[in-house]
């Protein structure tokens, strides 16, 4: 994979958050060491589990994971599992759903 840009977001609690606002950040997005994961460094800390990873599609913004874990090995980098064709075609079909 090419690394590209993501935009990670998600309600962290760590310090300097308090879980009460929606925070973003942009990484690059990589391959994690662990075959169907992704790993990109910013700055959210523990508390921002579950936020999406958006990258742009083709004038759109398309999910690609969810962050589920921060690296212990690699401090700053969040993980996610890479979503699979299954999700992509629930994506699509919500978004289509949302332009009617």
């Amino acid at each position: 994979m090419v690394a590209s840009s993501v935009d990670v977001l998600g309600y962290p609690t760590a310090a300097p958050y308090d879980g009460t606002r929606l925070r973003s950040c942009e990484g690059v997005l990589t391959d994690a060491d662990y075959p169907g994961l992704f790993e990109a460094r910013c700055g959210l800390t523990p508390g921002a589990s579950g936020g999406p990873w958006i990258v742009p599609d083709r004038g759109r913004w398309s999910a690609v994971a969810v962050t589920s874990y921060l690296s212990i090995d690699r401090p700053g980098a969040l993980g996610g599992a890479r979503f699979g064709a299954v999700a992509e075609r629930l994506w699509r079909a919500a978004d289509l759903a949302a332009q009617q």
